[in-house]
């Protein structure tokens, strides 16, 4: 269980939290954000080197919300059928 995440060339916060290491959900992404907002201003723009925070004291409410904000937001949009 890894409590922080060294970002990789060409990651973003939807690769990063679908790691199995770190949520293995990419609709959790949200987290990291939130978590890491000191040095995230724009969910979209991550850098290599940077080293990210990974929250574990989530409550399923919390995890329910990232989720759902996920879904609504267009920053990684899921493809609809």
């Amino acid at each position: 269980e890894v409590l922080t995440y060294k970002v990789g060339e060409g990651e973003t916060l939807w690769i990063i939290s679908a790691l199995p290491a770190v949520y293995n959900d990419a609709l959790l992404w949200p987290l990291l954000y939130q978590a890491n907002r000191d040095q995230i201003k724009d969910p979209r723009q991550i850098f290599p080197g940077q080293v990210l925070n990974i929250r574990r004291d989530l409550t399923d409410q919390e995890i329910e919300e990232a989720r759902q904000k996920a879904e609504e937001s267009d920053i990684f949009p899921i493809p609809k059928p």
